[in-house]
């Protein structure tokens, strides 16, 4: 983080899954939403334009989380 064309997400120390990831850009815009059972999910920002925008992760477990993402 910033970054410009792929964004790794990743579970560590954990037997969890992320269930869901979803990307909001600063007015709390759905900007994307993705479904997954794996632990690591790579995320394609090239297409989205520069700014900030919240990440907001799931697990399995109903663990929530949310994280800033800075795209250059």
């Amino acid at each position: 983080n910033p970054a410009s064309t792929n964004v790794q997400i990743s579970l560590q120390n954990t037997n969890d899954k992320l269930e869901n990831i979803s990307i909001y850009d600063v007015m709390g815009k759905l900007i994307q939403t993705l479904n997954t059972d794996v632990n690591t999910q790579t995320i394609d920002v090239s297409a989205f334009a520069k700014g900030v925008y919240m990440v907001e992760i799931a697990t399995e477990n109903g663990l929530k989380t949310t994280k800033k993402l800075v795209v250059k």
